[in-house]
């Protein structure tokens, strides 16, 4: 533990973890950048040491630095001098600063962020792959053409060397394009491996509906197939076929993959295919013609990389929005619990369950008197309350107005609703030092499955609470209730008869002025639709006794 602790301590020290894998990384990205030597100079395919000491800086800042500065003047003093060593150092430490600083003044405290984030693509495309290749490329031009390093890689000013020029280009900006995503990854996970964790969590969310196991094993055995294939030495006659024909095949290859799989299972198979292709140039490149090949083929592989990668990042992202809304679409905005359309999928979901729908009386007054803010934290307290009590696949749901619905395991649970309900009856809510309990009433019913008609059961729940309201007991839908039915029955006729008053244009609007005592005035309305014939008054107005067996709607409005 001690050991671990150390550890992890030395991931905020330069010299700690960003210095020894400086001295590891660096090296090894040399030796691993596919290069050609020629009787012209060296020619690189990928180069990787700039990649790897941008992926430095992206994970450890400026403490990535000295690291960087000693792991060049050791690799490249021990090869070509001290002096050469001191200014290859120099170059590379203008290079990245600049870059660096400018990419820290334009994300500020973002510079962290996650590597497929879109909205950093502008920032990290010019500060950090399209700059640090440019200012690399200059800057070793000139201090080849003033004599100060020696042409290691055949970068002099002439247009015979144009073509040389254009390959380390093109092999600076692969390997910042390709390369330095994967190098972040394994740094990430060197630095802290429960990020192997968060990879595999990013690869499954990442991931489009409905994609098995066996569909990704098929797509990476396809890439390894067309890779391997391009990489098997073949005749001189056929190397124009490979050239011309087999690699466009991985660009469609390659936006299937992005479409189904996302970014980061993208960046780390494309990365390592990229290596091996160019790692085994020969077996697609022409002898007579090889630079000129190499240019082409690079040139295409970077499109391909920049194109695979966006659409990889945007799939990614428009995949986590759909998931953000679904997630959304299942709860409440309000009061923040799962919504009727969570309740359907769950009880779609479950085998068996009882519902158990909870009526909050007189909540409409308390609201009234106290705000929205009550009604909204009377239904959070106690849905966290009922929670406590229940399985973990047992949930609290909302429903429009001021009841609440709880699902449980298990068909018809009688003992489980016992206990919701002398949960109801000992809860409790404080609001500004009062204590509020207002009368529950709890209705339940078992289910088997999925409900087609789930407000209309809700309906008939929502009586029997009422009427739970009175007896103080939870009320079962087995039971035989002549009376709730009854009322269920009074209701619809109720409705019925609005309807038809809406239709024959029956309904009765009527204003009063209020003056009150401190001089306000109001307007009470009432809109009244008889539910007998109503008689016509001598009067200006409907009197009292024709509107006695009326149904009323009134409303207050300020004068």
């Amino acid at each position: 533990m001690v050991k671990l602790k150390l550890w992890n301590n030395l991931r905020h020290r330069w010299w700690g973890q960003p210095l020894l894998w400086s001295q590891v990384f660096i090296p090894l990205a040399g030796w691993l950048s596919p290069r050609i030597m020629l009787p012209e100079g060296k020619v690189y395919l990928v180069y990787l040491p700039l990649a790897v000491c941008i992926s430095l800086l992206m994970v450890y800042d400026w403490m990535a630095i000295p690291g960087i500065v000693i792991a060049i003047m050791i690799r490249y003093s021990a090869r070509l001098g001290p002096e050469i060593g001191i200014i290859m150092t120099l170059l590379y430490l203008f290079c990245l600063g600049v870059c660096w600083l400018g990419y820290r003044c334009q994300t500020q405290r973002d510079w962290c962020a996650r590597i497929n984030v879109l909205g950093f693509t502008p920032p990290r495309l010019i500060w950090l792959l399209a700059f640090p290749p440019l200012l690399f490329i200059l800057s070793l031009q000139l201090m080849i053409g003033m004599g100060l390093l020696p042409d290691e890689m055949g970068m002099v000013f002439g247009r015979a060397n144009l073509m040389h020029t254009l390959v380390n280009f093109h092999a600076l900006l692969i390997a910042g394009l390709s390369s330095t995503p994967l190098f972040y990854f394994v740094l990430r996970v060197l630095n802290n491996p429960r990020f192997l964790r968060t990879l595999r969590r990013r690869f499954r969310l990442e991931v489009a509906p409905g994609v098995k196991t066996g569909e990704t094993l098929l797509w990476l055995l396809l890439l390894a197939g067309m890779v391997f294939a391009l990489c098997y030495p073949t005749g001189v006659g056929q190397k124009e076929f490979w050239i011309d024909y087999s690699l466009t095949l991985l660009l469609p290859l390659m936006l299937y993959g992005a479409v189904r799989f996302g970014y980061h299972l993208n960046c780390i198979a494309w990365s390592v295919a990229l290596l091996a292709l160019f790692f085994n140039y020969r077996s697609y490149v022409r002898v007579d013609g090889r630079l000129h090949d190499l240019a082409v083929v690079s040139s295409m592989m970077l499109v391909f990389t920049l194109s695979v990668f966006l659409l990889s990042a945007i799939n990614s992202r428009q995949l986590a929005l759909f998931a953000k809304m679904k997630r959304a679409s299942l709860q409440d905005p309000m009061v923040g619990l799962p919504n009727l359309r969570a309740l359907k999928r769950d009880l779609a979901l479950a085998p068996r369950s009882t519902l158990c729908f909870l009526r909050i009386a007189e909540l409409d007054l308390l609201s009234r008197h106290y705000g929205m803010q009550l009604r909204i934290r009377f239904k959070q307290h106690l849905a966290s309350t009922l929670r406590k009590g229940l399985a973990a696949d047992e949930d609290v749901y909302q429903l429009p107005g001021y009841d609440l619905v709880l699902r449980l395991n298990g068909y018809d649970d009688e003992a489980k609703v016992a206990e919701v309900h002398a949960t109801l009856e000992n809860f409790r809510l404080v609001w500004n030092g009062l204590p509020i309990h207002p009368p529950l009433g709890v209705s339940y019913c078992g289910i088997a499955g999925e409900v087609e008609h789930l407000h209309l059961l809700l309906g008939e729940l929502s009586s029997l609470a009422e009427l739970s309201l009175t007896s103080g007991e939870p009320e079962s839908i087995r039971n035989d209730r002549q009376d709730v039915q009854n009322e269920v029955k009074h209701k619809v006729r109720l409705l019925h008869r609005v309807q038809r008053a809406l239709d024959s244009d029956g309904f009765i609007l009527m204003a009063q002025p209020i003056h009150g005592v401190r001089a306000t005035a109001t307007m009470k309305f009432c809109c009244a639709c008889p539910m007998t014939r109503a008689v016509r008054c001598r009067r200006t107005s409907f009197c009292r006794w024709c509107m006695s067996s009326a149904w009323r709607i009134s409303w207050i409005c300020g004068c």
